[in-house]
């Protein structure tokens, strides 16, 4: 079951003071009417998010670092 019927994207060149290099993007949604669109995308948002979230934690993932010892050297055992 999918209470969205269709969707298209498209991206817009957009225009923020004197930066134009930026994107917009422009989402077409239309639904069965058992969902509003608006919570549509926002439920789509909060899936793409958790799916996401993965790849954000990697550094919980990674081993801890050593740390090297140094080596207690006798000062008595240097002399000749």
């Amino acid at each position: 079951f999918s209470p969205v019927r269709r969707v298209a994207y498209a991206v817009e060149s957009a225009r923020v003071e004197q930066r134009t290099d930026l994107d917009k993007l422009v989402i077409d949604l239309e639904s069965n009417g058992t969902i509003d669109p608006e919570e549509a995308i926002r439920r789509a948002a909060t899936i793409l998010q958790q799916q996401l979230a993965v790849f954000v934690d990697l550094d919980h993932e990674k081993e801890p670092e050593r740390v090297e010892e140094e080596e207690e050297v006798d000062p008595i055992l240097l002399w000749n």
